[in-house]
């Protein structure tokens, strides 16, 4: 098993995918959620490997929710409609908050992994072992797992 960082910015991404907010919604009623996510770290994702999702590019920036992969990777049409290849995954979702407030702040995200570069440009990074490891605590100690 290995952990990645999906991440992505709400002001560019959710523009493009208003049916996400509803898929999410379902979610929180106690439906199961599974979505294909871009992934830059293609070659080494596979089934069960875990991910954490990442908002970015709003003042409210952390971990909102984990995931767990159900395949391996594949290419699709890129997300934003510009026709160009782009790799993904489908990821089960279990864990997701909406944004108004992350499970875990950046500033704590930092104070995990001083030295993780926590604004990727590319969704998708294979994250060290003890930094998923470490997030994973985090979340356990929130009673989220």
């Amino acid at each position: 098993m290995a952990f990645y960082l999906m991440t992505f910015n709400p002001k560019k991404w959710l523009g493009t995918r208003e049916d996400f907010l509803d898929e999410l919604n379902s979610f929180k009623e106690g439906n199961s959620l599974i979505i294909s996510w871009s992934i830059q770290a293609f070659k080494d994702a596979g089934p069960n490997d875990m991910c954490f999702f990442l908002v970015q590019g709003t003042n409210k920036r952390g971990i909102y929710g984990r995931g767990v992969f159900t395949s391996e990777a594949f290419v699709d049409e890129k997300w934003d409609g510009s026709g160009k290849p782009e790799h993904y995954v489908n990821v089960k979702v279990l864990n997701y908050e909406d944004y108004g407030k992350p499970f875990i702040p950046i500033e704590e995200l930092y104070s995990i992994a001083p030295d993780y570069d926590w604004t990727p440009r590319n969704s998708g990074r294979k994250m060290e072992m003890s930094i998923g490891q470490a997030i994973n605590q985090k979340m356990r100690m929130l009673g989220l797992i």
